[in-house]
């Protein structure tokens, strides 16, 4: 077997491959290695390996030389490697095993008969066959298909025959580096073209790629000779892509001869992006095993409130990517869909008048959010303060959970409160505390006696703001301070009188308005308003200036009225009396022999009539007695019996003048006046 050499200054850099050399002594003289076939693009180059469906054509018939068909490439390290399969043009006893210890296991190979087979060149080797021949007539019926290829694992390199390992060999490295795999038909060591090849079909030739099979995106023709080849007689043979099939070409006798470096095919694959925010949606065509770079934003702004976050790739395809990286290479091994996947988030904004809140910020679509405020008691100054009351979604609590679902702006309520202090030296105060501002608060003393003894004690007075209920409703708009002041009271027993000192019952006492019992409790500074006495409440004030448990008389305006009626001369008379009374009641009396005296008069108010034989008189009174005069019977009487005794004198003594007068005349006649 023989090597051959890469023409690197050739303009198409066409690799001329390693290929069979004459295995029997009688092909000495062969000097031609006709090779026809396809070469890879440069996408195919830095592989781990290649594979390719290769079609068994028996009756193949060389007439020097052998056949082969087979995929292979050069290594960067000046290695050779190569799988397929051969057919003899002599039957023999084959090595069936070469390593560079020498060769072992021969294998009976019938001419003319196909069998698969490896072969390899370490660095820099220039010996004999090193692989492997497999068993005569090893590779199926006539125009079928066998699996061909060849991977590395780290330096190792591995054959296999459909699927199966068959050998393996350390080559140094495990890339093909800068080298595409080519795939060939050969006639090897021949002395001249004239051995008609049947065509043979290869399809699915591929490339191990970033650890995956791809099959060859691109590849050119080559019509041409092994190095160190004689070039004297023209390569008959050619290749063929059938029926415009991508990856499905023939080789062999009678097929067009393509200038070398013609593109036999050529294919892609598009990428479709799918992303509802972020304008990277699109669908673009690429070269086969190209190398795409794909890109997406980290955030999209929907509003002030609402965005996406890029959360990942999700890819379909080989070469695809699927992964949380923005910025991604995706080798295009493949039709691929990159679905850009989005994380809704919402912004939660927690704000407070007072104190500091937390919580607020992005939050994903249905996450869970802890939000608080702190403190929820700030002083506002002397009794003011502010208390958290609540959240503007309702929540009481001042930390809570908030399942997101929108965006929300979320305000602490705070209260404005001031401190009710309420104070009593006496009793129990109740309403003592903090209130909301503008709301009314009971405040109440009770007790509201306090007994020094059976007749001294101290009562609720009043509020120190001037109420005088036990019992005050205030309306909170300012801190208050408020005592309950109580006063001393004393027993005192008040003795109601009338205007003549005589002491008078049911009578009603009012102090400061208020009903109270003859016999009470006082304030010292107590005084009585009005009393009520026989069915009328009189006015009446009195300051009563108390100081001790004591007795007071108390006057009242209360007078017994006497009413008299006589004649003109010192005779009684019974006048009948109609009286009306301050409280609008009438009477009727008479005044009797010696007049009729009326008692507790209020006031001394009454006014009416007297009457007396068909003579009326009115009667008007505000506390004086009254007498009432009439001309009587009996001053009829007696005014007659006078008349009629100075009736009588003046006759009498008109009887003695005369007499006397007639006497006198007598004795003047008689003296001779």
């Amino acid at each position: 077997m023989q090597r051959y050499k890469t023409h690197r200054a050739s303009v198409a850099n066409v690799l001329l491959l390693l290929v069979f050399s004459a295995m029997l002594v009688s092909s000495a003289n062969a000097q031609y290695w006709f090779q026809f076939g396809v070469k890879a693009g440069n996408s195919a180059a830095f592989n781990t390996g290649a594979s390719a469906y290769i079609q068994t054509i028996t009756g193949q018939h060389p007439i020097t030389g052998s056949l082969g068909f087979w995929i292979g490439e050069n290594l960067p390290n000046g290695a050779f490697i190569q799988m397929g399969y051969v057919v003899e043009n002599q039957s023999g006893r084959y090595p069936t095993n070469c390593t560079l210890s020498g060769c072992s296991n021969y294998e009976y190979i019938s001419a003319g008969t196909p069998v698969w087979f490896y072969e390899y060149f370490p660095p820099n080797y220039n010996g004999g066959f090193l692989g492997r021949l497999g068993p005569n007539d090893s590779l199926g019926p006539n125009g079928g298909f066998n699996e061909y290829s060849f991977y590395s694992v780290g330096n190792t390199w591995y054959f296999m025959f459909n699927n199966n390992i068959v050998g393996s060999v350390n080559l140094g490295t495990s890339s093909s580096g800068a080298y595409p795999p080519v795939a060939f038909g050969e006639l090897a060591n021949a002395s001249s073209g004239d051995t008609y090849i049947n065509p043979v079909i290869f399809y699915n030739f591929s490339a191990y790629l970033n650890g995956v099979l791809l099959p060859v995106p691109d590849a050119y023709s080559f019509i041409g000779y092994g190095v160190g080849s004689d070039k004297a007689l023209p390569n008959p043979y050619g290749v063929k892509e059938i029926n415009n099939r991508i990856n499905y070409f023939e080789v062999g006798s009678g097929l067009p001869q393509p200038l070398n470096g013609t593109e036999l095919w050529h294919f892609g694959y598009y990428l479709h992006t799918v992303s509802p925010y972020g304008n990277i949606s699109s669908t673009t065509g690429y070269s086969a095993y190209s190398s795409v770079q794909l890109s997406a934003p980290q955030t999209v702004y929907i509003s002030k409130s609402e965005r996406v976050v890029f959360s990942g790739w999700i890819g379909k395809g080989l070469g695809s990517y699927t992964g949380p990286e923005r910025s991604i290479t995706i080798q295009m091994d493949s039709n691929i869909t990159e679905t850009a996947n989005w994380t809704v988030e919402y912004f939660i904004n927690f704000t407070s008048p007072e104190g500091t809140t937390y919580g607020s910020g992005w939050y994903n679509k249905g996450a869970e959010v802890q939000y608080g405020v702190s403190p929820i008691e700030i002083s506002g100054g002397t009794g003011t303060r502010y208390l958290f009351s609540s959240w503007s979604n309702g929540n009481t609590n001042a930390t809570g959970t908030l399942v997101v679902t929108k965006p929300e702006n979320i305000t602490a309520v705070f209260q404005k409160q001031f401190y009710v202090n309420a104070t009593s030296e006496y009793g129990s105060v109740s309403g003592t505390g903090w209130y909301n501002n503008n709301t009314v608060v009971t405040v109440s003393v009770a007790p509201t006696v306090e007994n020094i003894s059976s007749s001294e004690r101290y009562i609720f007075y009043s509020w120190s703001n001037g109420n005088r209920n036990a019992s005050v409703e205030l309306l909170v708009t300012s801190p208050i301070k408020i005592s309950a002041v109580f006063a001393k009271q004393y027993l005192v027993n008040l003795v109601p009188e009338n205007a003549n000192g005589n002491i008078v019952r049911n009578v009603q006492f009012y102090v400061n308005g208020k009903p109270v019992a003859n016999e009470t409790f006082l304030f010292p500074n107590a005084s009585i308003s009005s009393v009520y006495y026989n069915g009328e409440l009189m006015p009446f004030k009195k300051a009563l200036n108390i100081s001790a448990p004591e007795t007071l008389p108390v006057k009242l305006p209360l007078y017994n009225i006497t009413i008299k009626a006589h004649g003109m001369l010192p005779f009684s008379v019974n006048a009948m009396l109609k009286l009306k009374f301050s409280n609008g009641t009438t009477t009727i009396a008479y005044t009797g022999a010696s007049g009729v005296t009326l008692h507790n008069v209020p006031y001394g108010y009454i006014n009416g009539t007297a009457s007396y034989l068909g003579i009326t008189q009115g009667i008007n009174s505000h506390g004086g007695n009254i007498t009432l005069t009439f001309l009587s019977i009996d001053d009829i009487s007696a005014f007659a019996f006078a008349a009629l005794a100075i009736i009588a004198s003046y006759f009498i003594s008109k009887h003695h003048f005369s007499h006397h007068q007639s006497q006198g005349a007598q004795a003047s006649k008689g003296n001779g006046v």
